[in-house]
């Protein structure tokens, strides 16, 4: 829909660019009844153009952030593993995904937390992108071997 939207604002472009330049070779370029038109599709076109671009790069940034989480399970009750699909292979959007599910599984209960991504293959397990992990307590720092709230993040050959 949005890229059609895009495809009928280019259109408009070119037609009104063709316009111009035929206003130019018929020496009609003083006519206001020209520019009238001539500024209306232009308008038009823009407006199709420039919505349709919001759009598309407003669904792009929902499917960037998007993950599922695959699998949770929990060790000794403190520890956290969790399996995460995601869409994106960008350095910034696994970042960002991570420091989202700091905030919804920390509580008084869990020490550490251990995330393994993966890319999503129409919500089956696909090729390893990064393993992140975090400790929240003293206990947690054993756990995955880190101090307290620092977060590590390896990447497996990932772009920015």
């Amino acid at each position: 829909m949005f890229l059609l939207l895009k495809i009928v604002g280019i259109l408009g472009l070119t037609f009104c660019t063709i316009l111009l330049f035929a206003a130019i070779k018929m020496h009609k370029l003083n006519s206001k009844k020209f520019h009238r038109k001539a500024g209306l599709i232009l308008l038009v076109s823009l407006f199709f153009v420039l919505f349709s671009q919001m759009k598309i790069n407003q669904i792009n940034q929902k499917q960037k952030a998007a993950y599922t989480i695959a699998s949770k399970s929990t060790l000794d009750g403190s520890q956290t593993f969790l399996r995460v699909l995601v869409f994106s292979h960008n350095k910034k959007d696994i970042e960002q995904i991570f420091k989202k599910l700091q905030k919804s599984e920390k509580n008084e209960r869990t020490d550490s937390l251990f995330v393994r991504f993966n890319v999503d293959n129409g919500g089956e397990i696909g090729e390893f992108i990064a393993n992140a992990k975090i400790a929240w307590t003293l206990k947690g720092e054993e756990q995955v071997d880190l101090k307290k709230d620092q977060e590590k993040i390896e990447f497996n050959n990932l772009s920015n």
